[in-house]
């Protein structure tokens, strides 16, 4: 559920850009709306002072990969070639765009990561011992 509501915020946010309200589902996968869908991305994945929420901006990147495959298979499916064929282009583009679109926010999450995996510090030698002779009886 929450992912197709990322995708109608995504579509919203186009509509926002773009300043068409008659922008529907299928532009979002356009490859001639490219720039207006990156701008959507940097707007929903941006807090107030300027700083980047990673975590939803990866989560769009793989989001994305589920409707261009159903997209293009249906296309497919219908006989509708050349729709299919653009679908894919899409994909394509987004693909050799993904490392500048989504490189800082994978950095930024496994930066997090580690950092909640490093011990801020040791506990203190006096400690141990107190809880090795708890242990032990």
């Amino acid at each position: 559920m929450s992912d197709m509501r990322l995708l109608a915020n995504i579509k919203l946010e186009m509509r926002r850009i773009k300043q068409d309200d008659t922008l529907g589902g299928k532009y979002v996968i356009d490859r001639d709306n490219f720039q207006i869908f990156e701008q959507s991305i940097e707007s929903m994945s941006s807090t107030e002072d300027d700083s980047m929420k990673g975590g939803i901006k990866l989560k769009i990147g793989y989001l994305l990969k589920k409707p261009i495959n159903f997209c293009k298979g249906y296309y497919i499916q219908i006989y509708d070639i050349s729709m299919a064929e653009e679908v894919d282009r899409f994909a394509s583009l987004l693909d050799l765009n993904g490392n500048f679109i989504f490189y800082g926010a994978q950095l930024q999450c496994e930066q997090r990561r580690s950092s909640l995996r490093k011990l801020k510090e040791l506990p203190k030698e006096q400690d141990l011992t107190k809880l090795w002779g708890l242990c032990s009886l």
